[in-house]
């Protein structure tokens, strides 16, 4: 119960403070205001606990960090190396991991919806934010990178791109970006790729002939094809996929107002695409979860593009308060299926802390 309480009061102190920002004046009292946000996220996750399905694998990175020199990305190396030289515990590492991650998502969050950006970054980023680690910094490295991202900063992009590669390789895939985000879809041609790439994936088995075939095997990811992350996805009832897939499906139906619109970013578009398709991936083979979380960003920057749409009023208030009670739904589902040492899940529930554990 204590895991509830703790996450929906977080989910309630930065809607609070964030709702604030949004109609403060005063450019001091904005800065305090993010950086009440930015404190409120901060400190639960900095103290938590051996909490988080991969917590215990960088700890035993850290303690082994000669070890995994040349096997892990450099710049989470270089983090490790900074806080063992400092003479700190790992407990350091999941700060300054934290504070880096946090930072980047919040400075990616345009001002005029900045209350929407954190309402829905603590409903669908932040409790995975436990768990992963390299991979959460490299992915809020580049939504700041993506916040960037116009004809006269491709540059910007790049390099900022580049450093989230620092940290977890697969960064590497929004290199591509660059040279896809300015196809414009309709929606019809959208949903003629989606309805091919499910036919592909599941009457043709395509990633099966993929994990089978001599060139994947033979790579560094080819352990993958013949462990756990190779297994098919168990759905259950496939209510978190369905519910995930609403925003993105809505943004490509509506991707015309979308183009037409100056205030929205077209390039959500093709985003949401990429989103479905890596979530039709997840729902064969498991591993690609790992590619889902990549793009776990995408239904946030949705739900912004789909209110800049609607129409003022009531019709506003309305579309916002669905995708929140979609959001709200899957973040209590997560929270309820998370439990610490079950498999599956993001163990983070309970919320463990280290005040009497002496982890610093």
């Amino acid at each position: 119960m204590n895991a509830f309480i703790i996450y929906n009061l977080i989910l309630l102190f930065v809607s609070f403070f964030s709702l604030i920002y949004c109609t403060a004046k005063n450019s001091g009292i904005k800065t305090l205001l993010f950086g009440m946000v930015l404190i409120i996220i901060l400190i639960p996750s900095s103290l938590r606990f051996n909490i988080g399905t991969d917590v215990l694998t960088y700890r035993f990175i850290f303690n082994n960090l000669d070890y995994f020199k040349e096997k892990t990305e450099i710049g989470y190396y270089f983090l490790n190396f900074f806080v063992k030289t400092c003479g700190l515990s790992f407990q350091w590492v999941l700060v300054l991991s934290a504070l880096m991650s946090y930072y980047f998502a919040l400075k990616s969050f345009k001002k005029d919806y900045f209350f929407v950006y954190a309402v829905f970054f603590v409903l669908v980023m932040y409790l995975p934010s436990y768990s992963m680690i390299r991979q959460f910094l490299a992915i809020c490295i580049i939504m700041y990178g993506l916040s960037t991202l116009t004809d006269k900063s491709k540059w910007t992009y790049l390099v900022v791109v580049s450093g989230a590669c620092l940290f977890h390789s697969s960064a590497l895939i929004m290199f591509f970006f660059i040279f896809i985000r300015k196809i414009k879809l309709t929606a019809t041609l959208a949903f003629f790729i989606i309805i091919v790439f499910t036919i592909v994936i599941y009457y043709f088995n395509a990633v099966n002939m993929l994990f089978e075939s001599s060139f994947f095997q033979q790579s560094k990811y080819g352990v993958y094809a013949l462990n756990e992350f190779g297994r098919k996805t168990e759905l259950g009832t496939g209510i978190g996929i369905f519910l995930r897939l609403l925003v993105p499906v809505y943004v490509i139906i509506n991707a015309k107002k979308i183009y037409n619109n100056e205030s929205c970013s077209p390039q959500i578009v093709i985003l949401s695409l990429i989103y479905i398709c890596t979530l039709l991936l997840s729902a064969n083979v498991y591993i690609f979860n790992r590619l889902v979380d990549l793009f776990m960003y995408i239904p946030i920057l949705g739900v912004v593009e789909i209110l800049r749409i609607s129409k003022a009023g009531y019709s506003k208030v309305i579309t916002g308060g669905l995708c929140f009670i979609i959001y709200l739904l899957l973040f209590e589902l997560t929270i309820s299926n998370s439990a610490v040492g079950a498999s599956g899940g993001l163990g983070i529930n309970p919320y463990l802390n280290v005040f009497d554990r002496g982890a610093f």
